[in-house]
């Protein structure tokens, strides 16, 4: 660098550190005077080993089109310009590009020099083919489009603003037994001929809140006359300015599962669970699967899972419907009164006995016992249960006779059996009597996907027990409802609703009904109902992911918790690579 003459002023040095493309300075005779430190980075090397050399022999375009005329051009310092060329760094073979370079002739106080610049050119490439490619992916991407959504296992709809019909799937014509020219280009009322077009049509109240309604009850009317049970989510269809500019409906038909609820109950056959979940339509699947059967089953599962509910419909759909069924908390009485209530007793076995009892296993002959909350019987009481799974037989309180029984039992408990064998609280020869076939109710926390059906299920019978038309639970509230760990399971779900129910007055259960340790159980960092709760310029890939995945997917409530459009949401997805949520 000896007898180099810098550039004396340090403000346009500065101002050349700072830019951000790649900026090289050499005098009249191509000796490089300052480099700045994006050309550093660029190229991977220091100012002291390019400052003092001469230009050409640090740089050279890369062979290709005209590139000798690129290096004498720039080296000259005439005014020119070049696209798409690539450079390498003759000491070091690193490459870089391509690039926009240009040079130009400056002249500083006393001093003139050259300045080449070195634009980088890919993040231009990489938008001019997307431009390119755009009508090519746009062709594959609508015909990929119509083909997912013809092949999903749903009807649906898309109507314009004035709910017109522009286009329908294949199984919507084939639920509403008509032709693709008899649907599009109508009115919906005109085609569904459903009782609430006039008076609560769901596209109405859409279209003015411009927030979905998910799951709402229809009776609509087929080609051929016959009434059809829906169910109707409706979502609004918004474009990139987020202006409404359509509505699209997915519609369910119920018409099989309403048939088959009428045979199951025709046989005596009821089925009142609810659930979309893997897991507990593997359990709905096996209660069916034992109704020529009576095997005993435990039951096990957090408080308020649905154990009672699901040793009903075990009893309901089994051969001993029309038998006894007797329902015993092992946890209400103490041991003495506990015995009694099981097995019986004889006048003046104890204190109080003034008249022989008959006991619950006695009064549920050929029938069945629910034992609840097993695993806080008395470790002597379990020893006389078994008996009675091993032989039938049992021997009422101070009675030496020996008395024979026919009764199938359904254990439930939500403690942890094994761990109480481990301590001596339970005996592990009862587990296995009554673990024929064990099964274990996951908690609503782990089966989310469940809530939207059964905030639903208990609206339908809030509505009936008070003589209320609810029909809509805010985006806000809903997204409440599926935020919280519900430690109370369905149970505290069921008394959440009612909740609601008692401080609701209109139709519409907004977030301020339903209870206050909601409210408090939900985080700041996570309450959509907070504007301030989440800073845009936090929204990165594992926020996105995580309310997708407490939204099960639904980007319309993912973006309302963001408090960004729908199709903001779909950009940042696309630029943080979130190609699809399972």
């Amino acid at each position: 660098m000896a007898g180099v003459k810098m550039i004396p002023d340090r403000v346009y040095r500065e101002i050349i550190n700072q830019n951000e493309d790649a900026i090289i300075l050499f005098d009249a005779s191509r000796r490089i005077l300052y480099v700045n430190g994006m050309f550093c980075a660029v190229f991977k090397t220091a100012p002291d080993r390019v400052i003092g050399r001469g230009y050409l022999d640090i740089l050279r375009a890369e062979p290709g089109s005209d590139a000798d005329r690129v290096d004498q051009d720039l080296a000259r310092g005439e005014g020119c310009s070049f696209h798409g060329v690539f450079f390498k760094m003759k000491r070091t073979g690193i490459r870089a590009g391509p690039f926009c370079v240009s040079c130009t002739h400056l002249d500083l106080k006393d001093q003139s020099f050259n300045m080449v610049v070195f634009k980088d050119m890919k993040p231009v490439a990489q938008y001019i083919e997307r431009i390119e490619r755009v009508g090519q992916v746009l062709e594959k991407e609508q015909d990929y489009l119509n083909k997912i959504l013809d092949g999903i296992a749903d009807g649906y709809y898309i109507t314009d603003l004035n709910r017109r019909i522009i286009r329908a799937n294949r199984k919507l014509l084939n639920i509403l037994d008509e032709e693709e020219t008899d649907v599009v280009g109508h009115r919906c009322q005109e085609i569904f001929a459903s009782g609430d077009c006039e008076t609560d049509c769901p596209l109405t109240w859409v279209k003015t809140h411009q927030k979905p309604i998910l799951n709402a009850r229809e009776i609509i009317s087929a080609g051929h006359g016959e009434k059809i049970p829906i169910r109707k989510s409706t979502f609004p269809v918004l474009d990139l300015e987020n202006k409404l500019t359509g509505l699209i409906c997915i519609v369910h038909n119920r018409s099989e599962i309403e048939n088959l609820k009428k045979k199951l109950a025709a046989h005596g056959m009821d089925f009142p669970l609810v659930s979309n979940n893997k897991r507990m339509q593997e359990i709905f699947d096996l209660v069916i699967s034992m109704r020529y059967t009576d095997p005993y089953v435990l039951l096990t599962g957090e408080s308020g899972t649905g154990k009672e509910v699901l040793a009903n419909s075990i009893v309901e759909n089994s051969p001993r419907t029309n038998s006894p069924y007797l329902k015993i908390s092992c946890s209400a009485l103490p041991e003495g009164l506990l015995e009694s209530d099981l097995f019986g007793h004889k006048r003046g076995s104890f204190t109080g006995a003034v008249a022989d009892k008959i006991g619950k296993f006695a009064f549920a002959n050929h029938g069945t016992i629910l034992l609840d909350e097993i695993g806080d019987m008395p470790p002597a009481l379990q020893a006389k249960v078994l008996r009675v799974l091993e032989n039938g037989e049992f021997q009422p309180v101070g009675s030496t006779n020996t008395e024979k029984v026919d009764v199938r039992i359904i254990a439930a408990t939500n403690q942890e059996l094994k761990s109480r064998i481990e301590r001596g609280h339970f005996r592990e020869d009862l587990f296995y009597r009554l673990c024929v076939v064990p099964i274990e109710i996951p908690p609503l926390r782990e089966r989310k996907e469940d809530i939207p059906s059964l905030i639903w299920h208990f609206i339908s019978q809030f509505n009936k027990k008070y003589g209320k038309r609810v029909h809509d639970v805010s985006a806000r509230a809903f997204a409440m409802l599926m935020d919280y760990d519900w430690p109370g399971n369905i149970r505290e779900l069921r008394n959440a609703i009612e909740h609601a129910f008692a401080c609701v007055q209109g139709q519409h259960i907004e977030r301020v009904h339903l209870p206050l340790h909601i409210h408090r159980s939900v985080s700041p960092d996570h309450d959509i109902t907070s504007p301030a709760g989440i800073d845009r310029k936090d929204i990165d890939q594992q926020k996105i992911l995580e309310l997708l995945r407490r939204f099960n997917g639904n980007r319309i409530l993912t973006a309302n918790a963001l408090h960004i459009s729908r199709t903001t949401l779909w950009r940042k997805m696309k630029t943080l690579g979130i190609q699809e949520f399972h």
